[in-house]
């Protein structure tokens, strides 16, 4: 258990989650959303250190196959395997939102900036004091901005 999670009183479920992100961001499906967000999860992650990404991941519900600690993990394999083996990468705000964009499948009506937002809220209200700080450490530019915002 994470040092942060003792310090969340009520964990949204990962449905709860999916739905806020779809409702915020306009996908039109809670699974266009979860897709998203396991976009958005693993750029985050790609930011931290394996230690601090598993600080965040023991704070996410894991309660079915769609969860968020299971997405935030990735379900791509080798890209979990990739990330844990890895320094944390230097995505500047500009690339962020980009990588979004172009990996995340966004309908045409989407863009990365609701996307993220979207993702950054409903993660906002899953996450400890403790661990939204934490990630917000992370961020840079417009995309702390839109932290800041969510």
């Amino acid at each position: 258990m994470s040092k942060y999670s003792e310090s969340v009183d009520s964990q949204m479920s990962s449905t709860a989650f999916y739905k806020l992100v779809d409702k915020e961001g306009g996908f039109g499906s809670p699974y266009d959303a979860r897709d998203a967000a396991e976009i958005v999860f693993r750029t985050l992650r790609d930011l931290m250190t394996t230690e601090a990404a598993d600080r965040i991941k023991d704070e996410l519900p894991d309660d079915g196959k769609d969860s968020l600690k299971s997405i935030w993990q990735d379900t791509n394999p080798l890209v979990n395997w990739l990330s844990r083996v890895r320094p944390p990468m230097d995505i500047k705000d500009k690339s962020f939102l980009f990588r979004i964009q172009q990996e995340a499948g966004l309908a045409p009506d989407v863009t990365s900036t609701q996307a993220v937002l979207a993702v950054f809220k409903a993660l906002k209200q899953t996450l400890s004091e403790a661990g939204a700080k934490e990630v917000k450490t992370v961020l840079s530019g417009s995309v702390q901005q839109l932290w800041d915002q969510a």
